[in-house]
């Protein structure tokens, strides 16, 4: 059994509070030992209450006492509580070859602040800093980091271009000619989940307007007189 009383809740709360979304600490039977007070808060239970309290009594489904019993540690694994689905990471708590408990760590509160983070660190690795030792998808030129000024509407800018990258979406971008609308497309494809595959650009104007549509989306065999689908 963890005796979490000989050490510092204080310090512990200062630890895991700056730290992580939420912190959770288990015995060998999966009864609860400490919770930080973010995830007391998170799941609307006082930290008083729950302390002794069986895991599984307290957060839904939760693996915690899984992970004592099979003693192997979980990195990244979705969890979903309270209508969201968090992002975790679970290890036990071995002290001389023996599992004595375990520690499940929110790294992420929902997968919105995954993408955001994930949509960060690409925007990072195409600071020109890190270009040598970060290969820029095939096909693109430029990133976020092209778009060169620090104004109001530069930054609305910036921020409305992570936004649309974290999305599943189509994106209509409209402009001038010397715009930038090349820049901006080029730095959502960088910033999206897409990030590593190729970025295809395709030259509509010089495509005849009968044939775009069979140009970008195909087209079945016969459509055309003779004509195959390769």
């Amino acid at each position: 059994m963890i005796n979490v009383n000989l050490l510092n809740n204080k310090l512990l709360d200062i630890i895991f509070e700056s730290t992580y979304y939420g912190t959770v600490i288990v015995d060998r039977d999966g009864k609860i030992q400490y919770m930080s007070n973010n995830y007391c808060e998170f799941l609307g239970v006082e930290s008083e209450t729950v302390i002794g309290e069986h895991v599984t009594d307290v957060i839904e489904n939760t693996r915690m006492h899984l992970i004592v019993q099979a003693g192997k540690s979980e990195t990244a694994d979705l969890q979903f509580l309270r209508g969201n689905l968090l992002i975790a990471n679970r290890m036990p708590i071995i002290e001389n070859n023996e599992i004595i408990g375990a520690i499940g760590i929110i790294v992420f509160r929902d997968l919105a602040d995954w993408k955001s983070m994930n949509s960060h660190i690409n925007e990072l690795l195409t600071n020109p800093i890190f270009k040598e030792e970060w290969k820029l998808t095939e096909g693109v030129k430029y990133s976020i980091n092209n778009l060169i000024g620090n104004s109001r509407k530069i930054e609305e800018l910036k921020t409305r271009i992570k936004r649309v990258a974290m999305g599943d979406i189509s994106v209509l971008i409209r402009g001038e000619s010397g715009t930038g609308k090349e820049i901006i497309a080029h730095s959502i494809h960088q910033l999206s989940g897409r990030s590593e595959k190729t970025f295809v650009k395709v030259n509509c104007g010089s495509i005849p307007e009968h044939l775009i549509e069979s140009e970008l989306f195909g087209y079945e065999e016969g459509a055309f007189t003779g004509a195959k689908v390769v």
